[in-house]
This record gives C-alpha cells, structure tokens and sequence, in this order.
C-alpha cells in the first residue's frame, strides 16, 4: 500500500477513535451534571414544600378547636358550627393555595371536608397514612410526605398536623394536600434534557463522521 494512504487510513482512524472518546466523554458529564442538578432541586422542593403545608395545617388546626371537633357527629354537615368551621377551612385553602384541607380522626373517619364526596364519618384510604406517621402524629409531631402519585396520576404533596385532647391524646388530625406542579415540571426537564443531551452528541457523531469521510 502507498505509504500516504497507509498514513491517511491510520490518521482517519485515530480521528474516529478520539471523536468517540470525546463524545463519551461529554455524554458523560453532561449526564453526571443533569442528574446532580435535578436531583438536587428536587430534594430541595420535597423540603420546601412540606414545610409550607405544615404551616398551612398548624393554622387550620388553630381555627378548629378540640372543643368543637369533639362536638361533631354523623349527620351534621349543615349544622351552624360544622358550616362556620368549613367556612374557615375554604378561607385557608382559598389563601393559600392548598388543593384540600380536610379533618379526620385517627381511624380516618371523616370529621370535615369541603368535598361533598366525603360526609362526616366518611372512610378515607390514604396510603402515606402508615403505622409509622400514626405513631409520629400519636407522640404530637407534625408529618409531612414526599412527592407522590395518586390514583388520576398527578403528583401530590402531604402534611398532617395532630389535634390533641385535653389529655394529650390524638383526637384529629388535619391533612393539607398540595399539587406537586413543580416537582412534576423537575421530572418532565430532566427527561427533555436526557434527549437533547442524546440528540446533541448523535448530530456531533454525524456531522464529525461526514468530515472525517471529507479528509
């Protein structure tokens, strides 16, 4: 073989190989950078947020008493206390956002909601509602959730405030639920970020692959 070939086939080579090595390498850090980055905003969301509704169920505890709670029975959802304690739950929820406050006892029977589905001694199943955020909420702690997915698919948040008796004991407890819009929004950037981080070196690779054929 000509000895310039020889050379121009050996030359075209180690291009290729470099070009290989250099993608891989930025494939790489673009996809160590990406996950660091999203999983530290998410982190700090699932922090933020909770937080944010712990406050929000602390205030609506403070604007229904055990005294009143203690008070409610079945079939009393047009009385005038069970529709003044509503009133204030709707004030909460309408300034702040929340997408639900409701009040249940322990065994998650409903004591008030402002959704009409769920009547006064209406059952709830709430997954997060474990053996250990019961135990927490029995010992008078505040217990917030992660980011979580319901049964229609949209991401939510948790808190849960504890209403204690005179006793100490736990009579209530007000759940606070949140839409976690922007802990899905964190989720959707980081999977267009894997795409155009793939997109992008694939259009390299091409483009590199054309010129080397052009040397």
């Amino acid at each position: 073989m000509i000895p310039s070939l020889r050379w121009l086939r050996v030359g075209r080579s180690l291009f290729a190989r470099q070009l290989i090595l250099y993608l891989l390498i930025i494939l790489l850090i673009s996809g160590v950078m990406s996950i660091l980055f999203f999983a530290t905003a998410k982190c700090r969301l699932e922090d933020e947020i909770p937080q944010q509704l712990q406050y929000i169920a602390r205030i609506a505890a403070t604007n229904a008493p055990i005294e009143r709670l203690e008070l409610i029975r079945v079939g009393d959802e047009r009385s005038r206390m069970v529709l003044r304690l509503k009133e204030k739950l709707s004030d909460i929820q309408e300034a702040t956002g929340a997408r639900n406050i409701r009040i249940f006892r322990p065994n998650g029977a409903s004591l008030l909601d402002l959704d009409e589905d769920f009547p006064i001694g209406a059952t709830y199943s709430l997954e997060q509602m474990t053996s250990k955020v019961l135990q927490k909420l029995h010992s008078g702690r505040s217990v917030n959730s992660r980011g979580y997915t319901d049964g229609t698919g949209q991401v939510l948040v948790s808190a849960f405030e504890p209403v204690l008796d005179a006793g100490g004991s736990l009579f209530a407890i007000v759940g606070v639920d949140a839409g976690g819009h922007e802990l899905a929004i964190i989720g959707e950037l980081q999977t267009r970020l894997y795409w155009i981080t793939f997109g992008c070196v694939g259009v390299a690779f091409l483009v590199a692959l054309l010129f080397a054929r052009s040397i």
